[in-house]
């Protein structure tokens, strides 16, 4: 994970918050740093959303994670094609130019 530029999570929400073995596998990251200065795209997968994208960018946020709010989109379980929800394709333009500008700042800095 460390030469990932950006990172996609899709979670779904399970008795009002994230799945157990999501939340511990992002517990076993937070130490590492990692995380730290990551992109994030988060896509939530259930049908009804109520605290799991709060609960995942509290804990990405955490992890000095870059979560744009933008990007916190619900995707419902009946979807066929992710790209076709709305919001998901501008959420991944959003994501490609601020790599671009993260990018483009590092090049202008060295």
């Amino acid at each position: 994970m460390n030469a990932a530029d950006a990172v996609l999570i899709a979670c779904p929400e399970y008795a009002h918050g994230l799945p157990g073995a999501f939340k511990n596998a992002l517990d076993w990251v937070v130490g590492s740093g990692e995380m730290s200065g990551k992109l994030v795209l988060a896509l939530n997968t259930s049908a009804r959303l109520i605290h799991a994208p709060a609960q995942l960018a509290e804990i990405l946020r955490t992890m000095d994670a870059w979560v744009l709010d933008a990007v916190l989109i619900e995707v419902p379980r009946q979807a066929r094609d992710v790209l076709d929800v709305p919001g998901v394709a501008e959420a991944l333009q959003e994501i490609w130019r601020s790599l671009f500008q993260t990018a483009s700042g590092a090049d202008a800095l060295a």
